[in-house]
């Protein structure tokens, strides 16, 4: 952190026409994973809730829209909710031209899945983008035209006709992270103690205590998730 103080850090805009719906089950999972989220923090990093995606994740160094999914369903390149991703990351970034290298994360408990139908030869679609992201032009390019045939935005597809594999990897194919296999909703319960009760020691707070602030941070995140101001819920520390 330098010396002088940094800008308050204001809510990504978000699809107006996005609306966040989820079973009881799939709608406490993401309170939970919000609220370890918040209790990651450091210092210069802030969370805003229902903005841009579930949860983001600002910070002077750049911003990343969370998307969670209480889900074993696995996903491949042409699930709806993949290709839904990417065009709502693509609309994300012209709505939010003062936040450069925003980023986007796609969080699912299910695993990568073959594609139905593809360019591929056989491999996962998920699978090439990581190879495209790790530095292979020609899967990139491959990538780009497999995508081509999957999504209607007009500027997005002629960003995907017209780019080079540098150009498909620095805007596109590096913002996206698809984060597969984590953890369940019990899982997720003990990493949020774990941290409550790190976060209680730094402060000297007793193990119990910690544990019992717990209810009024997820309590907290429901609040700000469904009330009318974007809200923001900075470090715990």
């Amino acid at each position: 952190m330098n010396g002088s103080a940094s800008p308050p850090l204001a809510p990504l805009v978000g699809n107006a026409k996005r609306q966040a719906i989820h079973s009881l089950a799939g709608y406490d999972y993401q309170i939970w994973r919000t609220v370890e989220a918040w209790m990651s923090l450091g210092p210069d990093e802030a969370l805003f809730i229902e903005c841009a995606e579930d949860f983001d994740m600002r910070s002077p160094d750049g911003s990343v829209a969370n998307q969670v999914k209480n889900s074993a369903k696995d996903i491949s390149v042409g699930s709806e909710d993949v290709l839904a991703s990417i065009a709502n990351y693509w609309r994300m970034r012209q709505d939010n031209p003062g936040a450069p290298g925003l980023k986007f994360r796609f969080l699912t408990r299910g695993s990568i899945c073959s594609e139905k139908t593809s360019l591929f030869g056989g491999r996962k679609g998920l699978d090439v983008w990581r190879t495209a992201v790790d530095g292979d032009d020609d899967d990139a390019l491959l990538l780009a035209r497999d995508l081509h045939m999957r999504l209607k935005d007009l500027s997005l597809l002629a960003f995907l006709a017209g780019a080079n594999a540098d150009l498909l990897r620095a805007e596109l194919f590096t913002r996206i992270e698809w984060v597969v296999e984590e953890p369940g909703h019990d899982q997720v319960k003990s990493v949020v103690k774990h941290l409550a009760q790190r976060l209680g020691q730094s402060q000297e707070v007793s193990v119990n205590r910690s544990r019992d602030a717990i209810p009024a941070l997820l309590e907290h995140c429901r609040e700000v998730r469904s009330g009318a101001h974007n809200v923001i819920a900075r470090s715990c520390e």
